[in-house]
């Protein structure tokens, strides 16, 4: 696997990166941090950034010394890992704590697992995009809204990994041959508002223009359109989208 990518953190002043990519010679674990809104007590001592970084590298050690551990079975012992990395000093019954979107990918002979949990999609070269999609779906946007509906069973909630393995079980897993997967692309949310917020193209649109272009320029072009065209809120839903976001664009090639 030939694995190239790019990231930005949005270019609003004084912000950090909370996208994260880890990649090894078989896998790629793409994480999209849940930025903490402003007034928001997470109830940790830990920021956004450090939650990623660090569920990235427990699930690649976990891929790295185990090779036939499961996708699932990997994310759900790197939360308990990072569980036990916080200190007493945070309060993880705070449903406001850091949390993170996961996509993961690994190749295995000719086959390609996957797994993805919240919305950073991963784009085969057939078309085929595996997301879970609940956060376009929830029934109140507002901030206390969001809050409610994380990691909540039944309509209206969504998961991500945040304190509690057991959210593995709401992961969209699966293997597909290496042949369906062909060149293929994963994203977080701020790359791909490119085709689900801007319109300008759709999926198999949005992965020709990672190959043909690269991920850089694809970043930047999704800059653009935040800077010529705020985002407006969506008239059926009211949800209102940040101007700006944190932008990763991971391609993979055989």
């Amino acid at each position: 696997m030939q694995i190239s990518f790019a990231t930005q953190p949005s270019p609003e002043p004084g912000r950090v990166n909370e996208d994260y990519v880890l990649a090894g010679p078989d896998f790629v674990i793409l994480l999209d941090g849940a930025t903490a809104p402003a007034g928001i007590d997470s109830g940790c001592v830990h920021t956004v950034a450090w939650y990623v970084r660090h569920l990235a590298a427990a699930v690649a050690q976990l891929l790295i010394t185990r090779d036939e551990i499961e996708l699932r079975q990997a994310v759900h012992d790197a939360i308990a890992m990072v569980v036990g990395e916080h200190g007493p000093d945070c309060d993880l019954t705070n449903n406001a704590s850091p949390s993170a979107t996961v996509a993961i990918v690994r190749r295995r002979g000719g086959e390609l697992d996957y797994f993805a949990l919240a919305d950073s999609p991963i784009v085969l070269e057939d078309g085929t995009v595996i997301v879970d999609d609940r956060t376009s779906y929830l029934p109140d946007y507002s901030r206390e809204g969001i809050e409610a509906a994380r990691n909540r069973p039944g309509p209206g909630g969504f998961f991500v990994a945040q304190t509690d393995p057991g959210v593995v079980a709401e992961a969209v897993v699966g293997t597909v041959p290496m042949e369906k997967a062909g060149e293929f692309a994963m994203f977080t949310d701020g790359a791909s508002r490119f085709t689900e917020l801007f319109k300008l193209g759709d999926w198999a649109a949005l992965r020709t223009v990672l190959v043909e272009e690269g991920p850089d320029w694809l970043i930047n072009r999704v800059r653009a359109s935040e800077l010529a065209t705020p985002p407006e809120p969506d008239p059926v839903s009211g949800r209102r989208f940040k101007r700006y976001d944190d932008a990763t664009a991971v391609l993979v090639q055989l």
